[in-house]
């Protein structure tokens, strides 16, 4: 019996006690027991609905207690996501940073190339290009230039 049901029983038991109050019977002892039987079905209704008030007590603290649950795990997940893009920022410097030449390179004495993972001879220029980010451009030094030129620089 759903709460309409209920209101609309309740709203018979009242009707039908007008009903009976409205008789001008002399059969005042019937009028007793049928007032009497309506109390008590009203009482059944009371109960009823009592019944149905903590049912929905219960069902809305139950609501609450999932929507409490839902809203820490939102909050864990809200966490996680920054966890992760933080990880995922990293990895990305750290693979920015792969491009960066590191550790030990065999280089010429003489000639100055680099020795390659393959063994093969490179200039310098070529294996740093091939290996970094770096480009380059070329010029010459004070010192190579007074070694090279020295007409311009007139020997002292």
């Amino acid at each position: 019996m759903g709460p309409e049901d209920l209101f609309e029983r309740e709203q018979e038991i009242l009707r039908e006690g007008m009903e009976l109050l409205s008789r001008k019977s002399d059969a005042g002892n019937e009028w007793f027991v049928c007032y009497e039987k309506l109390l008590k079905e009203f009482e059944k209704v009371i109960a009823q609905s009592l019944r149905i008030m903590k049912i929905g007590d219960m069902m809305q603290h139950k609501l609450n207690t999932v929507t409490a649950e839902l809203q820490v795990e939102v909050e864990c997940r809200k966490r996680a996501e920054a966890a992760k893009e933080q990880v995922i920022e990293e990895l990305k410097a750290a693979l920015a940073k792969v491009n960066q030449l590191s550790g030990l390179l065999p280089i010429c004495s003489s000639c100055k190339k680099i020795r390659d993972d393959k063994g093969y001879w490179n200039q310098i220029e070529a294996y740093i290009r091939d290996h970094s980010e770096a480009q380059f451009t070329h010029s010459i030094c004070p010192e190579c230039s007074r070694k090279l030129y020295p007409e311009l620089f007139g020997e002292d």
